[in-house]
């Protein structure tokens, strides 16, 4: 089963360690508590070795009964892990990118089933881009045995229910970089402003359309800022904040922006053939189907989607809602303390105490972030969605409410409350003798918001970039001379087998690469320019020098910061089309009423009087915003059209009528497994572990 480990497509991780914690400590609901050190030592060391033997054998002659090639090789990390290196050969690959190929064709998915009347026929080995190759075998991986993969997962529930294979032992599954391509195309970012359509198309290649989907995003959100920038400048120099023709142009960008992008997603998706593939998603490997109580057999998918209805309604929406309501009290408590200590406070060591509820806030938000992300993820898996599409749209929309809440409620709270009514509040503390009367009456003053949204589109994105690029950068330099290692003990290695052994040990150390944050972090900017910019119309300067340092700097971080991503079909930025249109909806109501209360150049004397007249400019402009939008998608867009509809034909499994052959390789497949699991054995009783 011999191959260069220089054409490995995934390796499998397998950690010793976690299979001693499910030894001594078998999972148990009532057993919640981390294992003691007693318990470690009451582990017998035979025990241990067997049992990762057993999962890893099961492994083994998983992928060799579905052709794939695997080698074990040691990684050297402190939890003594080694690797499955394994290898997808052609036959197999072509067999699998066929049966992709004729499930698209036959869904009405990709371009496929407009251009052929039967099924296509099986691509050549050099037709398939190194991201379907790679997205191909992790599908055949991980997806469940009853979607006809393979079922390899560390969940230990899915290995004793639905016959997948690993358990616990699973730590990772991860892809090599390709190095030449990485240094290549990041390069090809530095030495220019914008990336090409071939970049774009190059990224897809090696990355897969939802990583290729970002950058293009990013790129056409950066271009789109350069006309507001010269306009915002203009009315910086010229006009007084809070201008009603500022104004007026937000809301114009605001819906052009998401039509043309619209336009601009569907043109990607014809040119790279995926058109709808969002429709086809694979199965979630972690999805459990819950069987039938009378019947015993799996529930349909209507029963299954009715359930999980059932369960958000029941469950997921009013914990979030909860969580959120927790949060926004937190929010305007230290919104709330920053206006006493900061405003009100003469004592002693001002410059000090004035701190205090910033750092306060910054210990707390963590901590946050953490439970309330944490929550998201469990919700999300009580929801047991059944494709990993649905799986991470949910979880991307809880996520993402809480950070607009964090990010956006502060400033609604001081343009709204703080500032116009600062009179007020400090006359009910003065009554309550909780300040004294000379306290500071009206110093947050005009410019407060601004204030505030300088420090987060200026400030907080070079925080952000250190926090992205040199923290990580600056890690890993710390610890190169920990990784540089022994390549190996007990097992034979050419130098080529060393090189890609350096690299895997020094990948394996990265963080996974998740497209979530990046598109967090531009869709938040979006949401500071349209809801906040009126007052400071440089900020959507601010925000492109930014961005064009971020193109660079997110090509950076995929290429050298994190490992590979793992490629997934897409045909537009998915989640986030909604997320914008929510934060665009909330702006057109924002953006006006800030006008309608700022726009005499002073904070109102009589707030409370000219809140009614703040409401209704909000509501007028929100149906005209809603309407405009409507009417540029009719013009623009043109009408809907209907889905494609599949050409007529039969599904056409790519291992039908191959069941004879298979059985007659089956034998001559697994011999490979004790060659295989002679090297684990030996990485185990050498201790290279």
């Amino acid at each position: 089963m011999s191959f260069p480990l220089a054409s490995t497509d995934w390796i499998i991780v397998i950690n010793p360690s976690k299979a001693s914690l499910s030894l001594s400590r078998p999972p148990s609901p009532l057993n919640t508590s981390p294992p003691s050190v007693a318990d470690h030592k009451q582990i017998d060391t035979d025990a241990l070795t067997e049992s990762v033997l057993s999962a890893t054998q099961g492994i083994v002659f998983r992928l060799l009964e579905y052709g794939i090639k695997v080698r074990a090789m040691p990684l050297n990390d402190p939890n003594g892990s080694f690797g499955l290196f394994v290898y997808a050969p052609d036959d197999v690959l072509i067999a699998e990118a066929h049966k992709s190929r004729v499930q698209d064709w036959y869904r009405g998915i990709g371009s496929t089933a407009r251009t052929l009347k039967s099924p296509p026929p099986p691509p050549e080995i050099s037709e398939i881009t190194p991201s379907e190759r790679l997205r191909l075998v992790y599908t055949l991986l991980t997806s469940p045995p009853y979607a006809g993969g393979m079922g390899i997962t560390s969940d230990e529930e899915i290995v004793l229910q639905l016959g997948g294979r690993g358990g616990p032992v699973v730590d990772e599954i991860f892809a090599l970089h390709d190095r030449a391509f990485a240094e290549r195309i990041f390069k090809k970012g530095d030495r220019k402003i914008f990336l090409s359509a071939m970049d774009f198309s190059d990224l897809r290649s090696q990355y897969g359309e939802q990583v290729a989907y970002y950058f293009a995003f990013l790129q056409f959100y950066t271009l789109s800022l350069v006309p507001l920038t010269a306009i915002g400048a203009v009315i910086y120099y010229f006009l007084k904040p809070y201008s009603r023709i500022f104004t007026l142009v937000l809301l114009v960008y605001t819906a052009l922006f998401q039509v043309l992008w619209k336009m601009r997603a569907a043109g990607l998706a014809r040119q790279w053939a995926s058109i709808a593939v969002s429709s086809a998603d694979r199965p979630r490997p972690a999805h459990r189907p819950r069987p039938s109580r009378r019947r015993g057999t799996p529930l349909s998918p209507e029963a299954q989607a009715w359930r999980r209805t059932v369960t958000l309604l029941t469950i997921s929406i009013p914990a979030v809602i909860a969580l959120l309501f927790v949060a926004a009290l937190m929010i305007t408590a230290f919104l709330a303390l920053e206006l006493v200590v900061v405003e009100f406070y003469r004592g002693p060591l001002k410059p000090v105490v004035d701190l205090l509820p910033t750092v306060l806030y910054c210990l707390a938000l963590p901590y946050m972030t953490t439970y309330y992300t944490r929550l998201s993820h469990t919700l999300t898996r009580i929801e047991n969605h059944s494709s990993e599409s649905s799986h991470t749209t949910s979880l991307t929309r809880k996520v993402f409410a809480f950070t607009a809440l964090v990010c956006f409620l502060a400033l609604g709270i001081v343009a709204f409350v703080i500032v116009p009514f600062e009179p007020v509040i400090e006359a009910w503390l003065v009554r309550k003798g909780w300040v004294p009367e000379t306290g500071g009456a009206g110093t947050l003053g005009f410019n407060a918001l601004r204030d505030r949204l300088f420090y987060y589109v200026a400030t907080g994105q070079v925080v952000n970039f250190a926090l992205e690029v040199l923290v990580p950068l600056g890690a890993g330099w710390m610890s190169k001379k920990k990784r540089e290692e022994d390549n190996g003990k007990g097992i034979s290695e050419s130098e080529d087998d060393r090189v890609v052994l350096k690299q895997a040990k020094k990948e394996l150390q990265l963080p996974q690469y998740d497209v979530y944050d990046d598109y967090a972090e531009m869709v938040t900017q979006f949401g500071f320019i349209t809801l906040f910019s009126v007052c400071w119309p440089l900020a959507p300067l601010t925000c492109l020098l930014n961005n064009l340092v971020e193109i660079r700097a997110d090509l950076f971080k995929i290429t050298r910061l994190a490992r590979r991503p793992i490629p997934h079909r897409a045909d537009g930025i998915g989640p986030w089309s909604s997320n914008i249109a929510a934060v665009a909806w909330l702006a057109s109501l924002c953006s006006p009423a800030l006008t309608a209360l700022y726009g005499s150049g002073t904070v109102p004397k009589d707030p409370a009087g000219v809140y009614p007249y703040v409401f209704g400019v909000g509501v007028v402009c929100e149906h005209a915003y809603v309407l405009f939008q409507s009417m540029l998608e009719g013009v623009l867009l043109g009408t809907p059209g209907r889905a494609v509809e599949a050409v007529p034909g039969s599904p056409v499994s790519a291992r039908e009528g191959e069941d004879k052959s298979r059985m007659e390789k089956m034998v001559e497949r697994v011999a490979g497994v004790g060659d295989v699991m002679e090297d684990v054995r030996g990485l185990l009783e050498k201790k290279v572990l």
